[in-house]
């Protein structure tokens, strides 16, 4: 297919550079960038926060803008075209929502999270050339690699590094904030650093993705998180359906993973480390033993990845050694398949046991961690994916508004379990984006892995696809998509597995040049108000815990000049107002967040506060309606039924 590229706005400015020091210039640029964005995003929370969401969207339109201006060249295939297109058209269906939406400060909420993920690709794809696609994938491993190599700190050396807490679930979740995400972050790792191990072109490449394997496995054990180890698992079989080179990725895994398998086993055998309530002393000793064993153990997977590297140059095997292991896989496979028959039984019966279980509540596990990796349990899912079912049957085209499904969940949950998501993004998205928005989110993971089967002959392609696979099914049992960090990664791999085709450059108008800047521009611009509002907000937040209701009140009052449209600052002015008794102000306050977002149940729970008769009573009405089993709704209780 052919590529689109340009002749840069800025030439003089470009001419500035030697044309001979231009490329790597550009490549230092490039790598750099990936991984500082990555890590910073990381570092804060995974950008989970929206304090986070503004500052990432500047930074990455003005990363697109720069490019506009000043490449000498921008190479974009139709897939990697289609993968923008659907990003930006799922931002524009999302902020478009808040139209009919219950909650116009959620809708705009969730327009800022998917702007950080349009304006990163958007960076991507003008900045990447097909030939940096190796680049591009070596940034996102080192960027995830430190990444976990701090996380796993913080197990390994519990005195020095973090903050020890065994009793809060004990489960390795620094500094993403999640540790299913944490999980899947590692899991994507693992499967960039297998495709390193096997394809690198320099030994020290692959001496280096070895290492990096003894690192990210034990950080995603320690999480503690199946669906990762399920995500990685249908990586590793999307790496092997996309790759032609099946064998010589088959014997590159094999010959590396003794290492961190072996990190494995000894991260199992460390009860310390995988029990709930361990002393601060056992868990520093066992730790240390560990982290000298993951040292030596990463060397011995350096060298075995160069073993391979050197042993590969020798041999080339001919199409009847080839031919003999698609047999044999294959032959192991029907082994492998007649196993389980005799042992669990028939396929309609294992799958029969397989729903059982995962429809169950999950068993007793005890204080050992180690026990949770082997039950399928769906943790009480099962009743958040029927809450957005239903939600989508009330509006199936358009969806409920975007960032609503938290207020549907509190007014219908069957039981007392408090959510912000329905830990499954495509049905959380019929939910609130209807057919339309689906569609387009389908859109938007279908184009990278088109591009990968077009382009699956280059060595990285596969690796990156499997990352990009185990990414967008894991999303479908979790709320990875609000995790920035996460969809960041994944996202980027799917950029990479768009760059597939013979660069032909063509150059393009100067309106559309104009028009892509005006269009980042804006991105910026939509950036930076909502980084100062957002800011604002949280400030106020954190004044109210430290009782500095002065500042927190004139933090909100600034926050809702910045995001007129939200109606949290206006909970918190007029809660700030109430306990200062000024109840006329307090209810005036507690009026325009309902008017802002009518379901609120905390909107309405502070207007009951400060009201008397029958406005009382009909406002603690709709404190008990809209979330019947808070305790909001149990003390307000008496005064809607009086």
């Amino acid at each position: 297919m052919a590529e689109l590229s340009y002749a840069p706005l800025g030439a003089g400015a470009a001419q500035a550079v030697p044309r001979g020091l231009a490329a790597p210039v550009r490549e230092l640029a490039l790598a750099a960038g990936v991984w500082l964005a990555l890590v910073v995003v990381a570092a804060a929370n995974g950008g989970y926060f929206p304090t986070s969401w503004g500052w990432a969207s500047l930074a990455f339109a003005w990363a697109a803008i720069l490019v506009l201006l000043l490449a000498r060249e921008v190479e974009l295939t139709w897939e990697g075209v289609t993968l923008l297109g659907g990003l930006t058209l799922l931002a524009g269906w999302t902020a478009l929502s808040a139209l009919w939406s219950v909650d116009r400060g959620a809708s705009v909420l969730e327009t800022e999270r998917v702007l950080v993920y349009t304006a990163g690709v958007a960076a991507l794809l003008l900045a990447v050339r097909g030939r940096s696609q190796r680049l591009l994938l070596g940034s996102i491993l080192a960027a995830v690699s430190a990444v976990c190599a701090y996380s796993l700190a913080t197990r390994l050396f519990p005195a020095h590094v973090g903050r020890f807490d065994s009793t809060a679930g004990y489960r390795l979740y620094v500094p993403v904030g999640y540790w299913n995400s944490l999980g899947l972050f590692a899991a994507m790792g693992c499967l960039l650093a297998l495709g390193f191990a096997a394809r690198a072109r320099s030994l020290a490449g692959r001496a280096g993705a070895g290492a990096a394997l003894v690192v990210l496995a034990p950080t995603l054990y320690f999480t503690f998180s199946r669906g990762s180890w399920l995500a990685l698992a249908v990586g590793l079989a999307v790496a092997l359906a996309f790759d032609p080179r099946r064998l010589q990725a088959t014997l590159a895994i094999a010959a590396v993973l003794p290492a961190p398998a072996l990190a494995l086993l000894l991260a199992w055998r460390s009860p310390a480390l995988t029990t709930v309530g361990t002393p601060l002393a056992r868990a520093v000793h066992e730790g240390h033993r560990l982290a000298l064993a993951v040292a030596v153990l990463a060397v011995l997977a350096a060298a075995l990845a160069v073993g391979f590297a050197l042993l590969e140059r020798r041999l080339a095997p001919g199409a009847l050694l080839r031919r003999s292991y698609a047999a044999a896989l294959g032959l192991a496979v029907l082994v492998a398949a007649g196993g389980v028959w005799l042992h669990w039984g028939s396929p309609p019966r294992l799958a029969q046991r397989a729903w059982h279980s995962f429809a169950s509540p999950p068993p007793q596990t005890g204080a050992n961690l180690n026990a949770r990796l082997f039950h399928l349990s769906n943790n009480g899912r099962v009743d958040l994916w029927r809450a957005a079912l239903d939600e989508f049957r009330t509006a199936r085209v358009a969806g409920t508004g975007a960032g609503t499904y938290e207020l549907w969940w509190d007014e219908h949950r069957p039981a007392a379990m408090q959510v912000r998501d329905a830990h499954s993004l495509y049905l959380q998205t019929l939910a609130e984006l209807g057919v339309v928005g689906l569609a387009l989110l389908l859109l938007v993971v279908a184009a990278p892995l088109v591009g990968a089967w077009r382009g699956r002959r280059r060595p990285l392609t596969p690796f990156a696809a499997a990352a990009f696979a185990a990414c967008a099914v894991h999303a479908g049992v979790d709320w990875d998509w609000e995790v920035a960090a996460v969809t960041l990664v994944a996202l980027a791999c799917g950029v990479a597995c768009t760059q597939h085709a013979a660069v032909r450059a063509r150059a393009l108008r100067l309106p559309v040049r104009f028009a892509g800047v005006a269009v980042a521009l804006a991105v910026a611009a939509a950036g930076l108000l909502a980084a100062v509002g957002n800011r604002a907000l949280a400030n106020a937040d954190t004044a109210v815990r430290l009782g500095r209701f002065g500042q927190a009140e004139a933090d909100a009052r600034s926050a809702a000049r910045w995001m007129p449209w939200s109606s949290d600052p206006w909970i918190v002015v007029g809660q700030i107002e109430a306990i200062s008794f000024r109840r006329g102000e307090a209810r005036a306050s507690f009026e325009r967040a309902i008017a802002r977002s009518p379901h609120d149940y905390l909107a309405w729970y502070g207007l009951a506060g400060v009201e008397t008769g029958a406005a009382r009573r009909y406002a603690a009405a709709q404190v008990v309606r809209l979330n019947p089993l808070s305790a909001e709704a149990a003390e307000m209780r008496p005064f809607a039924g009086s």
